[in-house]
């Protein structure tokens, strides 16, 4: 009989961000430093940690098609189609070949509904009207609302400095951007609510829900750290040039109109952003008489002027096939946008040349 020793061997391996369990607790690492997480996280934990959910986890529908997706990755040179191929590259299936969260998202099929809301003062007492997106690519999405608010930032807010009349835009387009972005790729999609955009008289709010990432705290995420809830997504993102791994937007925002735009919850991120002046403007001396667009146009008149922005040459068929509106609907409102002096059309009705016109 073999001379047999029994002992113990301890291999040490480098731990990753994800959380472990000790002596009843469960705990993190951040910097060098560990430190306990309160139970109240424990799901937030599960269903936020490391591993892509989306990518994990197969959609309801499993019927879909991705036209939208594919004609954004084209237009930025990328190959794209309809093939197993693409969609075992892009992460779009599970482990069991079926289309998962992620597929649902950028898919033609897209059930959840990202809405734009306008209230009418500077609380949700009385609520104007809603523009609501889904059936369509996030991708399509993300692009539709950029154009919808590039037009409203058009608007003016007047006031006077020292005696002369001055006009400012009425927000930031580029900090609205930046929020916007980052609200649809960081939002907490696995928890099935979507981002969404209130338009009050006096501000514009983003509002991102699933809070920040468990690991990463508000100092590191005011400095611009990056830490992507959706790690597949926020590659595909940065493919559609939408956003970048500068860490650049948060900051943006916070230079613009100052911490004070954030309000961190566990629940949520939202971004206020006031119209008038920028926190980073000298306004001592400025009194800001903000005129919402609203005032002037319709949100279907606006969503209407950015659909023509983004193709002159459009029939009002496609308009109301892009908008999601009735062709009686189209025709009514752009006959008053030529009447109020905001559109002019050139050329005959079957071909025509839309012009946008400043005011």
């Amino acid at each position: 009989m073999l001379n047999t020793k029994v002992y113990i061997r301890v291999h040490a391996v480098a731990m990753g961000r994800g959380p472990y369990f000790y002596d009843g607790g469960m705990f993190i690492r951040v910097g060098s430093e560990t430190q306990q997480v309160d139970p109240s996280m424990y799901e937030k934990i599960f269903l936020l940690g490391n591993r892509d959910a989306l990518v994990e986890k197969a959609s309801h529908v499993q019927d879909l098609t991705f036209q939208g997706t594919i004609s954004r990755l084209r237009k930025e040179g990328i190959h794209a189609s309809h093939s197993m191929k693409f969609y075992r590259s892009f992460e779009f299936l599970t482990k069991n070949s079926e289309f998962n969260l992620l597929a649902s998202l950028l898919s033609d099929q897209r059930t959840s509904i990202v809405s734009v809301t306008r209230f009418l003062g500077e609380d949700k007492s009385e609520m104007g009207n809603r523009i609501s997106f889904s059936n369509e690519s996030l991708l399509v999405t993300v692009d539709k609302v950029l154009k919808y608010f590039n037009q409203l930032s058009l608007t003016k807010s007047v006031g006077f400095v020292d005696g002369l009349r001055t006009e400012k835009a009425l927000f930031n387009f580029e900090v609205f951007q930046e929020a916007w972005i980052n609200a649809c790729v960081h939002n907490a999609w696995i928890l099935g609510i979507p981002p969404s955009i209130h338009i009050f008289s006096n501000r514009i709010e983003i509002i991102s829900n699933g809070g920040l990432p468990y690991s990463l705290h508000e100092d590191q995420f005011f400095a611009g750290l990056s830490q992507p809830v959706n790690k597949r997504l926020f590659e595909i993102f940065i493919c559609c040039k939408f956003c970048e791994q500068s860490g650049y937007g948060v900051p943006l925002i916070v230079r613009k109109y100052g911490k004070e735009a954030f309000s961190i919850s566990d629940n949520c991120v939202i971004v206020t952003i006031p119209f008038g002046p920028e926190k980073a403007c000298n306004a001592e001396n400025e009194e800001s008489a903000a005129t919402p667009y609203g005032s002037a146009l319709t949100d279907t008149q606006l969503l209407i002027l950015s659909c023509l922005q983004t193709n002159e040459h459009s029939s009002l068929q496609h308009v109301a096939d892009c908008c999601n509106l009735k062709l009686v609907t189209v025709r009514k409102n752009v006959a008053k946008l030529q009447d109020m002096g905001f559109l002019k059309r050139i050329g005959a009705k079957n071909r025509p040349t839309w012009i946008i016109l400043e005011r």
